[in-house]
């Protein structure tokens, strides 16, 4: 059953507790089956003399760092988990595409985008480029900014499709730095919990 995405606006450092809040309702209510993951994204900031680093990280990534703590250059200072598969069945597509999120100037809203690297990326996109509502992001106009902000993010990715026996598709996007050629290929067959990518490590590139 296809499962839509929604926001719910909060105020600073009651995050967790509207969280808990949904989940107490959800379960009150037996509606369990109906409802997905409920997430907080998470993003690390490294303050330097130099300019500063950003992560923009997943709710199930781990942090190695803590507010306050000194970073050296080199330093592990976070990691996502490994990728497995949600459900068993057959890779019947392997793409390059390019995922490019823009955020607005005041960081309350982000919108991720996958290009397939086929539709070619407008030029001059760039991390921390300025970009406008209906802005291409494709030399071929398929794919519109949706809203006024900037770019924080800018990666090549693989787009990886498994259909599963009953006809659905998962869809997985795996950073090329964790991409394991001999691990996914086209028309492989694949368990469910089978690990389609290892966990990606995060080293600190400045001190701070």
């Amino acid at each position: 059953m296809k499962k839509n995405w929604y926001i719910v606006l909060t105020m600073s450092g009651y995050e967790e507790r509207v969280k808990e809040n949904i989940e107490k309702k959800i379960e009150a209510t037996g509606i369990k089956n109906l409802v997905g993951r409920i997430v907080i994204p998470e993003e690390v900031v490294l303050d330097a003399t130099s300019p500063s680093e950003r992560l923009i990280l997943s709710p199930k990534a781990k942090l190695h760092v803590n507010n306050g703590k000194d970073v050296n250059k080199g330093d592990l200072i976070a990691e996502e988990p490994p990728i497995y598969a949600r459900r068993s069945g057959v890779i019947v597509d392997v793409k390059n595409v390019r995922k490019i999120v823009v955020e607005t100037i005041d960081r309350k809203y982000t919108k991720t985008y996958y290009i397939p690297e086929s539709a070619g990326i407008e030029p001059g996109l760039r991390v921390g480029a300025k970009v406008k509502q209906g802005l291409p992001l494709s030399k071929n106009e398929e794919y519109i900014c949706e809203l006024d902000g900037k770019i924080v993010e800018i990666e090549r990715m693989k787009k990886v499709v498994v259909q599963t026996p009953d006809g659905e598709q998962d869809v997985y996007y795996i950073p090329l730095d964790v991409f394991d050629r001999d691990r996914i290929k086209k028309g492989k067959e694949v368990k469910q919990g089978e690990m389609l990518a290892e966990a990606r490590k995060f080293f600190a590139r400045i001190s701070g």
